[in-house]
């Protein structure tokens, strides 16, 4: 083996980016929630900036955000000296610090994809030089049991930090048995029941049900209720799937104002509204501190359902946040949330407000489709998989009942090839100014096969429902007032599926 070949290897030549380390570190200081799993220490060839990404991933095991002040203050814990009584080299308050020096929040958010992947890279070349040199060392000893042995594990290691390994495609050659398929299963959440019944050709009713580890949506036009109904959601799981734990995210209103949504639904269901009129407005306003116009006859009743709901929060059984996140960003915040046992379902309002950062180059439809293949991979992935309910809108040619179809929702293509199920619905009370041509009878023409439409309804078929009968239809109950959505008649719940004895939420 000639000398030159020999220092394409040497160590040397480093396979490293000082750049990249920092960048990603400085995700982790502007963003402490962001997943410590997501990466690992091999990755860091820089020896100051791996402790400080060891230590991150040490206080997140500990259920504590890893905060600049909380690193350092763990960092200073640390021992100084090993168990040989060599002293320990340890990070600085300035070697925190630097950390965000010429790195924006903004950038390091970017960038944090790509340089995760550099910084996997850079790592698996170094682990190949390593072996390299080994085997280019046990040749000049003349040893060919020890080249083989080397070159079998640079064979074994050329994936090994992407998590595949020869061993790992080898299981896959092995028949899979009941036992695994069983296992598998049961690692599961389950179907979420929701309470919501649709009139089915094969049985009396059928129940809506949030798959397992896939992709739901609820879908309407502008003004038609999926927002609202995306929060009866939210509480119906609750109220039928005992210990779940909910988290829903608003691309659209405030934290304060979706929460007042909640809790006005809330109160409706267990029959303790504070007012007979402008409900939501005397809600707010007592959630400010002013409780004047809560009527005296309902306040002992009020206070009680607001009291149980507030404990649901704290109990983070419903966890309610406003968030601007691009969907890298999301995915990783969700992960967190999920690993943290802070959530088993998530609800986002709504699709077509999620963002894909570093695209603008791309056209809205190619930022989609990168945006549903992230989140197909976050609903099915093996560690992190939960049921994902978005909202979604149609677009502005759907103006009657008879045009809700997948094909109608605003930059459809993708976002039907991930669904599992799509819920379409519209609202009868809702009458478009423009359209001229159609009149109330007619309207209510094309609910065919349903009665009693008035402006107190909402419209709802399911559109896509993989695997089960599609194109089933109801009409719900729609108080506009506390935006209850509910069976029109209860007395089918009661028939048709056993009620749960989950008494968090209350109502039919």
């Amino acid at each position: 083996m000639s000398r030159d070949k020999f220092e394409i290897i040497s160590p040397e030549k480093l396979f490293s980016n000082e750049l990249a380390e920092r960048e990603v570190l400085a995700m982790y200081y502007y963003q402490p929630s962001t997943p410590a799993s997501l990466l690992k220490a091999d990755y860091f060839y820089n020896s100051i900036y791996r402790k400080i990404y060891t230590c991150i991933e040490a206080i997140q095991a500990e259920g504590t955000l890893p905060t600049p002040s909380v690193l350092y203050e763990y960092i200073s814990q640390l021992p100084n000296y090993d168990r040989q009584g060599n002293q320990i080299i340890k990070p600085t308050a300035q070697d925190i610090i630097s950390l965000g020096d010429n790195i924006s929040d903004s950038d390091a958010s970017a960038a944090f994809g790509k340089n995760i992947s550099i910084l996997k890279e850079y790592a698996k070349k170094r682990k190949l030089k390593d072996l390299g040199i080994k085997a280019l060392e046990a040749s000049t000893s003349a040893s060919a049991i020890d080249v083989d042995e080397a070159l079998h594990n640079i064979s074994l290691s050329a994936d090994i930090l992407e998590n595949s390994s020869i061993s790992e495609f080898a299981d896959d050659l092995t028949p899979l048995t009941e036992k695994e398929v069983k296992e598998e299963l049961c690692q599961g959440g389950g179907d979420l029941r929701t309470g919501f019944l649709f009139e089915s050709k094969d049985q009396e009713d059928s129940e809506l049900l949030i798959h397992d580890r896939a992709i739901t949506f609820i879908a309407a036009p502008t003004s038609h209720g999926k927002s609202t109904m995306l929060e009866n959601l939210a509480l119906r799981i609750l109220q039928y799937n005992i210990n779940k734990k909910v988290l829903y995210l608003s691309y659209e209103e405030d934290k304060g104002s979706v929460l007042t949504s909640f809790l006005t639904i809330y109160c409706a269901k267990n029959k303790a509204l504070p007012s007979r009129w402008n409900i939501r407005s005397t809600i707010k306003n007592d959630l400010k501190g002013n409780d004047k116009y809560v009527s005296r006859e309902a306040k002992d009743n009020y206070e009680s359902a607001k009291a149980s709901f507030f404990n649901l929060l704290k109990d983070k059984a419903l966890n309610i946040r406003y968030k601007d996140y691009d969907i890298d960003k999301l995915v990783s915040y969700i992960k967190f949330m999920k690993s943290n046992n802070a959530c088993d379902v998530v609800l986002i309002d709504y699709m077509q407000l999620l963002s894909l950062s570093g695209s603008t180059r791309l056209s809205r439809q190619e930022q989609l489709k990168e945006i549903c293949l992230k989140l197909k991979d976050l609903a099915v992935s093996e560690k992190y998989g939960l049921p994902i309910i978005l909202a979604a809108q149609f677009n502005r040619q759907v103006v009657s009942p008879l045009d809700l179809v997948s094909t109608n929702i605003r930059e459809a293509g993708d976002i039907e090839q991930i669904a599992n199920t799509i819920v379409a619905m519209w609202n009868c009370g809702f009458t478009n100014p423009s359209d001229k041509v159609r009149t109330a009878s007619q309207l209510e023409a094309e609910y065919k096969g349903l009665s009693d439409v008035n402006k107190e309804r909402i419209y709802a078929k399911i559109i896509k429902r993989r695997g089960q009968e599609p194109n089933i239809k109801t009409l719900f109950n729609f108080d506009g007032k506390t935006g209850v959505i509910e069976n029109i008649n209860t007395d089918n719940l009661e028939n048709s599926v056993k009620v749960c004895t989950n008494n968090r939420i209350l109502g039919d």
